[in-house]
């Protein structure tokens, strides 16, 4: 997925949702990006989040690009 901007909205995709974040309480939650940043690791940039549901969840989880589909 190409670099996403602050303040687009995403969802996590059906694997992350399913395997990798299967405890999160926000899991099913509509995300907005709210930072961006470039990782240490070579990865692409990793992402930063308020949820939509309730913009006072907080989101513990930075994620990377290809964990999101855009809403």
């Amino acid at each position: 997925m190409e670099d996403l901007e602050v303040g687009t909205k995403v969802c996590l995709t059906a694997d992350a949702r399913d395997y990798t974040y299967e405890d999160m309480d926000w899991k099913n939650d509509r995300l907005v990006i709210c930072h961006a940043q470039k990782d240490g690791e070579g990865m692409g940039k990793i992402y930063s989040f308020y949820s939509l549901e309730d913009s006072n969840k907080e989101i513990t989880c930075s994620l990377y690009g290809y964990e999101l589909e855009l809403i």
